[in-house]
């Protein structure tokens, strides 16, 4: 008998089992593997900026993002033969190439206010710069009417640090199940395991961790919400370059640019929310991103298009994650829903979510993304 099952093998519920782990418990872990599983799919930019975000999302992005460094850290240290874990520090540079300078700047402006207000240090402060600067900051980039640079930024390649994690935790007791889980079960309003497609499991405490896949799982513990798989195709391209010193660049529509150290740019995204979980690569979603990554940077015409990969990211009503307890069921718990954020956001969901499952109290507030709401 386990003690705790974590059904969902993407970043968060990876993040639930190696925090989890790391504080002694027994832990064992289903993933189901799914094609189109949203952690493998995201840019990976980490940064907490957007200024029309409630107040509630913001600190907790703030503070996810201050995470990072720290459980890096105590990754890197464990991990064999000096591997890396995928996550590094690197600037972004948001453009303006529309036309919208007052509007740019009213939002960007406020941006900054907020920072102000909420006391970042001065390296972390939005700044304007030239657009001779930005291009030199972004070599690719079309000439913009304005440009900002945060240095409070970094990307994170998700599959590598969910990897970095699991590794660890493996190694410190976690076991893993490449299964589907069909049903949590219940015996007086108390969770009693997991039932697979072959087995059954027993578990005092289960997690559902399980993405653009939980709403199945969450009805049958009494939360009823619809997640919907939004779809977001992403390119990587490959260019004959020295990018390591490349820093990220998005403009204002949502657009993307993440270099990486290996001559490889990741290009996005897509935004597809009816498309149910059909993971597949499309030609009007290629054409989409790629149209939109040569308007924001036409010096990557001569790019190799290596890679499409898609991810379903698992969107609820009002865009907040589902993350704690659930009411009416005894050691059922849930974190899910982070949409397009599930990079930015999981790891430190992780940490959050394993003090509640041990019921410890959380580092942050996270009253706003109590999953009862939809119960």
């Amino acid at each position: 008998m386990s003690d705790i099952a974590v059904v969902g093998g993407g970043i968060v519920g990876t993040s639930v089992a190696y925090h989890l782990v790391d504080a002694g418990e027994d832990v064992i872990l289903f993933d189901a593997m799914n094609d189109g599983r949203a952690t493998d799919a995201g840019a990976g930019i980490v940064a907490a900026a957007p200024v029309e975000s409630s107040g509630d999302w913001y600190a907790f992005a703030r503070e996810a993002v201050q995470y990072y460094p720290e459980l890096d850290a105590a990754l890197e240290r464990r991990l064999p033969n000096g591997e890396s874990t995928g996550y590094a520090r690197c600037p972004l540079i948001t453009v303006d190439s529309g036309g919208q300078a007052m509007a740019f700047k009213t939002v960007t402006t406020r941006i900054r206010e907020r920072a102000e207000r909420e006391g970042y240090p001065p390296t972390e402060m939005i700044g304007e710069i030239s657009t001779s600067a930005a291009q030199e900051h972004v070599p690719s980039l079309a000439a913009v009417d304005n440009a900002f640079r945060s240095e409070a930024t970094a990307r994170v390649d998700g599959r590598r640090f969910t990897d970095a994690m699991r590794t660890v935790a493996v190694e410190d007791g976690l076991r893993v199940r490449k299964e589907r889980v069909k049903r949590v079960t219940i015996a007086d309003d108390t969770v009693s395991g997991v039932i697979t497609a072959d087995e059954s499991y027993n578990a005092s405490r289960v997690v559902v961790t399980a993405g653009a896949w939980s709403s199945g799982l969450l009805a049958n513990l009494g939360v009823s919400v619809e997640i919907t798989p939004v779809r977001g195709q992403i390119a990587h391209l490959g260019v004959d370059a020295d990018t390591a010193g490349w820093e990220m660049a998005q403009d204002g529509d949502g657009n993307y640019l993440v270099p990486w150290p290996d001559g490889r740019i990741v290009a996005g995204a897509t935004h597809e929310s009816t498309t149910g979980f059909d993971a597949r690569t499309t030609t009007e979603g290629v054409a989409s991103v790629l149209d939109n990554a040569l308007t924001l940077a036409p010096g990557l015409a001569d790019a190799t298009l290596d890679e499409v990969r898609v991810g379903l990211r698992p969107q609820p009503p009002d865009g907040k994650p589902l993350l704690g307890s659930i009411s009416g069921v005894d050691g059922a718990f849930v974190g899910t829903g982070h949409g397009a954020t599930g990079l930015q956001l999981g790891p430190y969901s992780g940490r959050v979510l394993a003090d509640i499952v041990r019921d410890r109290t959380p580092p942050s507030n996270v009253d706003a993304f109590d999953p009862s709401r939809f119960a």
